[in-house]
C-alpha cells in the first residue's frame, strides 16, 4: 500500500501547491514522478547529515521500524512544525516512549485525520488535512 499512498499523496499535496520532496533510499521513481524533487540517499543514515530546516512538514511512509527510526532521528534535530509517522496505533506507544515525543505538539503518529475512508485517495486527503489544520493553527 505505502507506493500507491505515495502516488496519491504526492498528487493530493500537489493539488495544494506544496512544493514535495521525496528524500530515501532506493527509490522507485515511477511511484514518484510527480514530485518536485527527489533526493535518493546512497545510504539510509545520510539523512542524519542533512539541513532540514527548511522544510514546513515531513511524512514518514517507510513503514519500517529501522527505517522509520533514522527518519525521525533526524527529523526531531529539524524546526520543523509537523512531523508524521504512518504506523499502527500500537506501536507509536513505544516510538512516543524512546523519542519522548509524549507532548510533542509536531509529532502525529499514525499519521491522518479519521475522516472514515480507507482507499489510497482518502488516506492522501487524510494526511494532507491535518497537515493543512496544523499549518493553519486548528490542531
Amino acid at each position: 500500500m505505502e507506493l500507491f499512498v505515495n502516488t496519491y499523496f504526492i498528487s493530493m499535496a500537489n493539488l495544494m501547491s506544496w512544493k514535495t520532496t521525496v528524500i530515501d533510499v532506493k527509490i522507485s521513481k515511477e511511484f514518484v514522478k510527480e514530485a518536485d524533487e527527489v533526493i535518493e540517499l546512497s545510504n539510509l543514515e545520510d539523512i542524519l547529515s542533512m539541513d532540514l530546516n527548511f522544510y514546513d512538514a515531513s511524512v514518514i511512509l517507510s513503514h519500517s521500524p529501522k527505517t522509520d527510526d533514522i527518519y525521525l532521528k533526524a527529523l526531531l534535530t529539524s524546526n520543523m512544525n509537523y512531523i508524521g509517522m504512518m504506523r499502527k496505533k500500537k506501536n507509536m506507544q513505544r516510538i512516543k516512549q524512546e523519542f519522548g515525543l509524549q507532548n510533542d505538539k509536531r509529532f502525529f503518529a499514525p499519521i491522518g485525520l479519521d475522516i472514515g475512508g480507507n482507499t489510497h485517495h482518502a488516506i492522501a486527503l487524510s494526511i494532507c488535512s491535518q497537515i493543512e489544520a496544523k499549518k493553519n493553527g486548528k490542531i
